[in-house]
């Protein structure tokens, strides 16, 4: 398994045409191999797996092992207006998992505010409106962090 970058995306998608969506992403360069790695490895997805055993169960589509995993999810309803945060990890074979709606739905130890402080101070922070015009999307602003080794 080798992680090309992990995205956390903010949308709020009942704001329709007025919706922008917020992405931080964190390249896995050598300087941030070790913390995302530390992350992979010690972070419980609702208690029951690792987040590299999860990621593994995924590829495997090892429906007895991901049944756990649901089994324990948490119950947070999406109420309207609220914003929805997807976690994505995308890899150097160009798959990608993604653990949706990651607030509600999935109770990550080590992610927020932990993981989640270490994306937005080393990341890059991007945002766009989806439906600007007849672009795919028109980004509004985007922003290098300063890396700091």
């Amino acid at each position: 398994m080798h992680i090309k970058s992990i995205t956390l995306e903010h949308t709020n998608p009942s704001l329709g045409p007025h919706e922008t969506i917020t992405e931080i992403t964190l390249v896995n360069s050598e300087s941030h191999i070790k913390r995302i790695n530390k992350f992979i490895d010690e972070a419980r997805v609702n208690g029951v797996m690792t987040l590299r055993a999860y990621i593994e169960a995924v590829n495997s589509q090892d429906s007895k092992i991901l049944d756990q995993v649901w089994k324990q999810a948490p119950k947070g309803e999406l109420n309207e207006g609220e914003t929805i945060s997807n976690l994505h990890i995308h890899f150097e074979d160009n798959s990608s998992i993604s653990l949706s709606d990651v607030y509600r739905r999935f109770n990550l130890t080590h992610f927020y505010a932990e993981f989640t402080a270490y994306m937005v101070e080393k990341g890059t922070l991007t945002r766009h409106k989806p439906f600007a015009g007849l672009q795919d999307y028109e980004v509004i602003e985007e922003k290098r962090k300063k890396r700091q080794d």
